[in-house]
């Protein structure tokens, strides 16, 4: 039974030292592979928060790029809207003007033209009895019997029904640019009205300008507050990685303490002598 009993004393020394031996190599490694891996993990932690700090800047450059598209654009409307007041107010100041010469084309114009041809009528009547009087007077005979010679291609009294005559379309032609020119003048001010109605709103739409810009600022204060962290942890990196290696490689060593202990444990029991069994033999 004593025999049976060192031998499996023994063994379970073995086993034990095996074991903690193992664990002991393979604990030391560990901590030997903390530091090397802080390292390239100090070096991959870099690496990451410039990328991310080079997002920032990029993401910074472009609120700046809106920022600046924004104020053009609210310069660009605000130009706009006044120019368009400023047209509609033109429209509106010559659509009085339009509308009276319309009202004078197809009113005072027309009924001067008329009376023209009333003093026409009576010229060209005036103009008759001069033709007839001329006429009858060629017809006797004068000094020594010579008459007068009086033959015109065209009468005085038909060329004054010429003229009187020719103007007959002029009153109606005028009444009827008259007319136009005062429509013209009533769409005039509707066209002014919508004119000035667009210019105001284009003019409003400076308000949703300031509305984007106010969001632009809004993420340019959320970019600074991430490139503050981003640094932050740039610089506090380093030293939170080395605590970590430091902390990791502590417990490592308490580890290793407990191996070796159970080291020694196990050696102290795969080399005991049997008491009993050396007693015998003596």
């Amino acid at each position: 039974m004593t025999d049976t009993g060192s031998v499996g004393s023994r063994i379970l020394g073995a086993v034990l030292v095996a074991v903690a031996g193992a664990s002991l190599v393979f604990t030391v490694v560990a901590a030997i592979q903390v530091w090397q891996i802080r390292d390239h993990l100090a070096g991959e932690v870099e690496q990451f928060l410039d990328q991310v700090s080079l997002t920032l800047e990029t993401t910074e450059q472009a609120l700046d790029v809106a920022d600046e598209t924004l104020d053009s654009t609210a310069r660009n409307l605000d130009t706009l809207g006044t120019t368009l007041v400023l047209v509609a107010d033109t429209i509106d100041g010559s659509r009085d003007a339009v509308g009276e010469i319309g009202q004078m084309l197809r009113s005072a114009v027309p009924d001067s033209v008329r009376a023209t041809q009333r003093a026409l009528q009576s010229a060209r009547r005036a103009a008759g009895l001069v033709d007839d009087t001329l006429e009858r007077l060629s017809e006797l005979p004068i000094i020594g019997g010579a008459a007068l010679e009086y033959s015109p291609d065209t009468a005085l009294g038909d060329a004054v029904g010429d003229v009187e005559q020719s103007m007959n379309s002029v009153p109606d032609a005028l009444e009827d640019v008259g007319g136009r020119m005062v429509t013209t003048g009533d769409d005039l001010g509707d066209v002014a009205a919508n004119l000035s109605l667009l210019g105001s709103d284009v003019q409003q739409i400076n308000t949703s300008v300031d509305g984007a810009k106010d969001v632009v600022a809004q993420y340019r204060l959320q970019v600074n507050e991430y490139q503050h962290l981003v640094d932050d942890a740039r610089d506090s990196a380093p030293d939170l990685l080395r605590k970590l290696a430091i902390g990791l490689s502590f417990a490592l060593s308490w580890l290793a303490v407990l191996q070796a202990w159970v080291l020694v444990k196990g050696w102290g029991l795969m080399t005991a002598k049997d008491e009993g069994g050396t007693a015998t033999a003596a």
